[in-house]
């Protein structure tokens, strides 16, 4: 009975460890998270972009598409602050998590440069003011002083 009672023991311990070692090592995807990193695999156009082979539109941001007159150039623009092999920093937007194309919303972090702001500043894009009231983003500098 005794030997029999210890084996039960030894069964339900093991599968507690079992059951503690796949919570421990539980991970989420990277796309869910609020902030993440990842490498740069595609420039679409200005305003959008693939980091792991996933695609991130840049929130606030509306940058001329790459078969538009001076889309080349905002492209141009994002590869050379985001280049293709770069790590990049994400940082989801809360107010808008993924848009009606199921592309990632968020700032994109490059070489310490903040990718969104960038565009902007630099003439490349313009705010996209239709986001302005759900964005987590509407009240960072770049995003008031041009148009949130």
């Amino acid at each position: 009975m005794k030997i029999q009672s210890f084996k039960i023991t030894l069964f339900l311990l093991f599968l507690l460890i079992i059951a503690v070692y796949f919570l421990i090592n539980q991970t989420e995807p990277s796309i869910y998270k609020e902030h993440y990193q990842g490498t740069i695999t595609k420039i679409i156009d200005g305003d959008t972009l693939e980091i792991d082979n996933i695609t991130i539109r840049l929130a606030l941001v509306d940058s001329p598409e790459y078969y538009e007159n001076e889309g080349n150039k905002a492209k141009e623009f994002t590869s050379s602050i985001c280049p293709i092999g770069s790590t990049a920093m994400i940082d989801v937007d809360k107010g808008q998590i993924t848009d009606n194309y199921n592309r990632i919303i968020a700032v994109v972090y490059c070489n310490n440069r903040n990718l969104n702001a960038e565009l902007i500043i630099n003439g490349h894009a313009t705010i996209d003011e239709e986001f302005c009231n759900v964005s987590e983003f509407k009240n960072e500098y770049w995003a008031k002083k041009y148009g949130c």
